[in-house]
């Protein structure tokens, strides 16, 4: 499986979303700079090791990817936007975009955007954030 394709697909594929007029900013890359909202693979899981960590003899990518809505000076905004993106379905729905390519343009044979933690907020640089984590399977590729 090609991870770097893997996270270029993933970070692009909410691209499109918009709440409101505000459009969502998205990096197939973890920025080192925030220009808010924004959305963004960061971690990546594979496990050797256990049998069950395979999709037909590939192995199966937890990838942990991230939302950051506005900094905490705008708390209310932040938290409602925020919000929006983690409906399940719908026009501003994240899980809905990561998944509405199952192939994400043909570099996985399956993707599930199975949870969503850590509402909280997340400090890059200096500045604090509004968000939260998505946690992202990927299956064969």
């Amino acid at each position: 499986m090609n991870i770097k394709a893997v996270r270029s697909a993933l970070g692009l594929a909410p691209a499109a979303l918009m709440v409101g007029t505000t459009q969502l900013n998205c990096s197939p890359y973890t920025p080192t700079a925030v220009s808010v909202p924004c959305f963004y693979p960061a971690e990546v899981e594979l496990d050797y090791a256990h049998q069950n960590s395979t999709f037909n003899g590939e192995p199966v990518v937890e990838v942990t990817c991230y939302v950051l809505t506005a900094s905490e000076a705008q708390d209310q905004e932040g938290q409602a936007l925020l919000d929006a993106y983690l409906v399940h379905t719908g026009a501003s729905s994240i899980k809905a975009a990561l998944e509405s390519d199952q192939t994400l343009g043909g570099v996985c044979k399956s993707v599930f955007a199975h949870n969503v933690d850590g509402y909280r907020l997340y400090t890059v640089g200096t500045v604090a954030y509004y968000g939260a984590r998505f946690r992202v399977q990927v299956l064969g590729g």
